[in-house]
């Protein structure tokens, strides 16, 4: 099956933590395929396992002990990507800094409540992520990611939902 590993935490001025790093732990893992898209911890790869708990569990360890990178490590599938892509939940809407589209994923299900802020438009919550839009001009992306924290705790992780095309993208390229 093919997966993504969305690695939390990744900043790219760490030697450690930049794509080719991240891929050659992976691989040592005896994942197949590895191929990282853009330079932010998104790192898809093919493996024969299908327990997505223990895939993370593998990969934020692997990434912890070799790289000092905290994690999580959350994974999702080439088929749960292609239907949050499917389900379209922003609509015709269009990213821009006023309409700041992300999506937050769980490391754990959530039954949390939707987030309450007036500069937050909730468009999608089910208990593995959250789709939203958010307006930075007026609230900080280190504010929103405060309050993302504080409603949803520290296993979370975003992307913007054009990384989310561009893996969508980078796996069909890998399965040709």
């Amino acid at each position: 099956m093919h997966y993504v590993a969305l690695i939390r935490g990744i900043m790219p001025s760490n030697p450690n933590m930049r794509n080719a790093r991240l891929c050659q732990v992976i691989e040592a893992l005896g994942f197949r395929d590895v191929r990282s898209v853009l330079a932010s911890g998104n790192i898809i790869f093919t493996s024969s396992l299908t327990d997505e708990a223990l895939i993370e569990r593998r990969l934020t360890e692997a990434l912890q002990v070799e790289l000092g990178i905290p994690g999580p490590v959350i994974v999702r599938s080439q088929k749960e990507i292609q239907q949050l892509l499917a389900a379209n939940p922003f609509m015709d809407e269009t990213h821009t800094q006023q309409t700041y589209q992300t999506v937050t994923f769980f490391a754990e299900k959530t039954k949390n409540p939707p987030l309450s802020n007036p500069d937050i438009i909730v468009h999608s919550l089910t208990d593995r992520e959250l789709c939203m839009t958010s307006d930075s001009t007026k609230k900080g992306g280190a504010d929103t990611m405060r309050l993302l924290q504080k409603t949803y705790g520290t296993n979370i992780t975003t992307r913007t939902w054009k990384t989310i095309m561009r893996i969508s993208q980078k796996f069909d390229t890998a399965a040709n």
